[in-house]
């Protein structure tokens, strides 16, 4: 397990990095291949619970979603919004066409909740990519502290961990784990801004330096307690369908679902704790 998941990660991470680089369009393009794995995951979960859903305008919700982010960065218009109140509609309008009526309410209502879900947090990706000369950073940022916090909780969690942190929604965690990737958070966040600005980094205009280091503390507690938080969101989604992971496309990490569930939290805020602190 532990093989599989090193090796995921070492043709992963340099990939990331590279689609991250290259601009918003390759990232747009990244996004829509790893939300639309994730949005059938969701959609196979709730199939282990027998609840009805809207597979096909569902995906096409979130892929739409995401090129209004998209848009929104390159004109300055909210079209995420709007692609919202037009698929809440179209999601009526399937609705009104079943012959089925018992679940019109639920089938409704958990599509949305995918599209927001999936669609409207990992977006926001897009637009952290999109603020001005910091976004390539800011999103190295982003995965830095937020995988050196899942890795340190896991590992802290997985040797010292006795006090069960929810039991009910996933056994292993431990309050030991949790505490251990808060502090790797804040660790990681101070440290990506001092190595940002060694100079051969500040050529390629990746310093965070304007970054103050109570910032980069504040953001370590934020994204360590959000990325936890967002984990154990997406345990509580599985222990509801009666699942262990959301799908198996990752060797050694499970779903796409299950490798996305802490960044879902820790986009959107990081992108507006950076729109608070830069404006």
């Amino acid at each position: 397990m532990i093989v599989k998941r090193i090796m995921t990660m070492l043709v992963a991470i340099p990939l990331l990095i590279l689609i991250v680089h290259l601009g918003t369009v390759p990232l747009l393009v990244l996004l829509m291949v790893v939300v639309a794995l994730a949005t059938m995951e969701y959609f196979k979960m709730l199939g282990a619970c027998k609840y009805h859903y809207q597979k096909y305008p569902g995906l096409l919700a979130v892929v739409f979603l995401l090129v209004g982010f998209y848009l929104q960065v390159n004109t300055g218009i909210r079209f995420p919004a709007a692609i919202i109140t037009l698929f809440l509609m179209v999601f009526l309008s399937v609705a009104v066409l079943s012959e089925d009526l018992s679940n019109v309410i639920s089938s409704v209502s958990i599509t949305l909740f995918g599209m927001l879900y999936i669609g409207w947090l990992s977006g926001h990706l897009i637009l952290l990519r999109g603020i001005n000369s910091h976004g390539e950073s800011l999103v190295y940022l982003l995965l830095f502290v937020t995988w050196f916090s899942d890795i340190f909780a896991y590992l802290v969690g997985r040797k010292y961990g006795r006090h069960k942190m929810a039991q009910r929604i996933s056994p292993a965690k431990s309050w030991e784990g949790a505490v251990a990737g808060l502090a790797a958070a804040v660790i990681a966040a101070v440290c990506w801004r001092e190595v940002s600005g060694m100079e051969f980094l500040s050529r390629w205009n990746l310093s965070l330096k304007f970054l103050k280091p109570l910032h980069c503390v504040f953001i370590g507690l934020l994204l360590g307690i959000g990325g936890q938080v967002g984990d154990l969101a997406e345990s509580m989604l599985k222990r509801n369908a009666g699942i262990k992971d959301s799908g198996s496309i990752l060797p050694g990490h499970g779903g796409m679902l299950d490798r996305c569930d802490s960044l879902l939290f820790n986009i959107p805020l990081l992108y507006y704790c950076m729109k608070f602190i830069m404006k």
